[in-house]
């Protein structure tokens, strides 16, 4: 059991999401957060901004049902800033992600920029919120 988070375990954390979303395991990508983690995405529309927020069991269900319909879906994180707190049981962790996926012979591409915070539960990093801006 641990008492501080490390930029060691939120790169083991974040490789083991990719391990688990590059073969669709949602089970395992969700074990990494927290059973009260929020989630928000800010989507630029015609219409201006919209939030869409969801909550462990609305994400999964989002998460199965995009693995059911796309083909060829990649995803990755790149430009990682880990910003571990004073008493390192938490953290903050800003990144850039990419997806590419096809949905009935359409490709879309999009960029997210992502802040994930972190806090130690019982020993483990959690993640327990994420908030990102998608540029599609």
């Amino acid at each position: 059991m641990s008492t501080k988070i490390t930029e060691s375990d939120i790169h083991l954390i974040n490789n083991q999401i990719k391990e688990a979303f590059d073969s669709r395991d949602t089970e395992k990508m969700l074990s990494y957060f927290s059973d009260d983690v929020v989630i928000e995405t800010e989507i630029a529309t015609p219409n201006g901004n919209q939030t869409i927020t969801f909550n462990k069991t609305s994400y999964k269900k989002v998460l199965d049902e995009t693995f059911k319909i796309a083909q060829n879906y990649g995803y990755s994180v790149s430009n990682i800033d880990i910003n571990l707190k004073s008493d390192d049981t938490v953290a903050e962790v800003s990144s850039t992600v990419s997806e590419i996926l096809t949905i009935n012979g359409q490709v879309l591409n999009s960029t997210s920029y992502e802040t994930t915070i972190f806090r130690l539960i019982e020993g483990k990093p959690l993640i327990t919120s994420m908030s990102s801006k998608l540029a599609m």
